[in-house]
């Protein structure tokens, strides 16, 4: 046999290439097999990335101010102004000495009170219980004249010198030269948490009470918290979203995220800008909001407080779903803080 013969038979089994079943020629015979391969692994590669990506939202536009719809400041007036009177239960600073006893059993009261939401909602998550374990204890105190009046129950004076402080501000005071304007504030040169005299829901105070407190714990861990407008702001962001809205959301049972996304749900796809997520709050909404919080009664301060934190919850539930959520949290956070000036 030649070798011109010798090439149209299978090198295996020796028969015609027509009549072989499957030997020769390899290369031919397995380039389809090869192929399959190759497109397994390529989607085996890109898979990881696609599932990542789905269903993931644009990040929107928070670079320039918004001007919001006649309708929607519309509603967030009439929303203030359904909020009139502020209750407060600490009215003044200034206390006669045989009233000082009877002050300092108030704020044993209200600290019993504290201890009491902080062992509640303690398990939320593991940032709510790394606070508060570490500030199991916390001292009332008043705010008076640009300083602080701690008054002793008993033998608390020396658990009080060492503890993290609680500086209450009397309605007299509230326009004092070193008092924030916002409600709820981390002091930390005194090492306390200032808040104003109004009456709370316990819901709503152990939001403001975990939130103010991830502050101090992240000074107490010498972090640089509050020292530079990117680290304050960063700080900030998460004190909202990981602490302070997860026990907003445990006392209201879960109604507050859902009221939330149920807005989200409202969105067509076309916003370009972020405060556009903002004009899908309904009126009905906000009275739905009130509802839960316990708040119907409440007055101006509560209600700004409230309605700021429920816009930024709203912004922040949408961040989740980019492919960036903490950066477009951080940038969002900007945003309204300019938009409020």
């Amino acid at each position: 046999m030649n070798g011109s013969e010798r090439n149209d038979h299978c090198t295996t089994c020796g028969k015609k290439l027509k009549a072989c079943k499957g030997h020769e020629p390899s290369s031919l015979r397995r380039w389809p097999f090869l192929l399959l391969v190759a497109i397994a692994l390529a989607v085996l590669c890109t898979f990881p990335f696609v599932l990542h990506s789905m269903g993931k939202n644009d990040a929107l536009d928070t670079s320039r101010p918004y001007t919001f719809s006649a309708g929607y400041l519309h509603m967030q007036d009439a929303y203030f102004e359904r909020h009139q009177v502020d209750h407060w239960w600490l009215t003044s600073s200034e206390i006669a000495e045989d009233q000082l006893p009877a002050m300092a059993t108030k704020l044993n009261v209200v600290r019993e009170n504290i201890a009491r939401i902080l062992v509640q909602y303690r398990d939320t998550n593991s940032a709510t219980q790394h606070i508060a374990d570490r500030f199991s204890k916390l001292q009332p105190s008043m705010f008076t004249r640009g300083a602080s009046l701690q008054l002793f129950h008993g033998d608390d004076v020396a658990g009080a010198l060492t503890g993290l402080e609680l500086c209450f501000v009397p309605e007299n005071e509230q326009h004092h030269p070193s008092v924030a304007p916002n409600f709820a504030w981390y002091r930390p040169e005194w090492r306390a948490i200032m808040l104003y005299g109004i009456e709370l829901p316990s819901g709503l105070l152990a939001e403001l009470l975990y939130h103010e407190l991830w502050h101090a714990f992240t000074h107490q861990d010498n972090s640089p918290s509050a020292t530079t407008y990117d680290t304050l702001i960063a700080e900030e962001v998460y004190a909202h979203d990981s602490v302070g809205v997860p026990v907003l959301d445990r006392a209201t049972n879960g109604a507050f995220l859902e009221l939330v996304e149920k807005i989200l749900g409202r969105k067509i796809g076309i916003e370009e800008h972020v405060g556009e997520l903002l004009e899908f709050i309904r009126p009905e909404d906000l009275v739905a909001l009130d509802a839960m919080l316990g708040i119907k009664e409440s007055g101006p301060i509560i209600a700004r407080s409230v309605f700021g934190d429920f816009q930024l919850a709203i912004l922040f539930a949408y961040a989740e779903t980019t492919n960036m959520p903490v950066e477009e949290k951080i940038q969002a956070y900007r945003w309204l803080m300019q938009q409020r000036q």
